[in-house]
């Protein structure tokens, strides 16, 4: 009797080990699906929102043939909020649709942007964008650093606003105005100089889009997500 407890005890525990050994790649393919969905998500929703700022029109730049979006401000938010390559899928689908004649680029144009004087705006979006995520360091591991500490807080929304500014700033007019210099053959100077009072209004999509990281930070934390 004992004999045939031990051999049933055995029998058990191996097609116990058995199955679970079949059910851990099945929950990790599981995972990685429910991952790669969220990820989809956050990219369409990402290049949604590119569309509806784009929709919301454009301020013109006196003596410059391009104008101020809000387009700018919504990639700073994206450089924030997501993961490198879901910056790339969400801003390459945007250039993508506006390519094939989707008129999602400033001012309801479409392919011919492209090679406009705003093409270089367009086309640095993907790189500024990128830099600014890379700058203010692979976004969804803030967590921890946005704690209740003052001075945590401090030093990420310097963090933040200072990867916006290099990136979509910086980086974004000096792509975007040297671009439009070589098309338009007009001195690079002159355009930033014309460019320089629209500045101010991308220092508010900075304050923005840091108070935006700085909420989704704190949303992110466990304590936030146990409660």
């Amino acid at each position: 009797m004992a004999g045939y407890v031990t051999d049933f005890q055995e029998n058990t525990k191996g097609a116990f080990m058995e199955t679970l050994s079949g059910l851990i790649p099945r929950l990790r393919a599981a995972a990685a699906h429910h991952r790669l969905l969220s990820s989809a998500l956050r990219s369409t929703i990402a290049l949604i929102s590119l569309v509806i700022a784009n929709a919301l029109g454009r301020i013109p730049i006196p003596g410059t043939p391009v104008g101020i979006t809000l387009q700018t401000g919504a990639l700073m938010c994206m450089a924030l909020a997501l993961s490198l390559s879901e910056i790339t899928a969400a801003v390459g689908a945007y250039i993508t649709l506006g390519a094939m004649g989707a008129p999602v680029f400033s001012g309801g144009m479409s392919a011919a942007a492209l090679i406009g004087p705003s093409a270089g705006f367009i086309w640095g979006f993907l790189a500024a964008t990128l830099i600014s995520a890379l700058l203010a360091g692979a976004t969804w591991s803030h967590s921890a650093a946005a704690d209740s500490g003052h001075t945590h807080k401090a030093l990420l929304a310097l963090r933040y606003a200072a990867s916006c500014a290099a990136g979509l700033m910086a980086a974004l007019y000096g792509i975007g105005i040297g671009v439009q210099s070589i098309i338009t053959h007009v001195p690079f100077m002159p355009l930033l100089y014309a460019s320089a009072p629209f500045l101010i209004l991308d220092s508010i999509k900075v304050v923005i889009a840091v108070m935006f990281g700085l909420s989704l930070a704190a949303a992110r934390q466990p304590n936030n997500e146990a409660q």
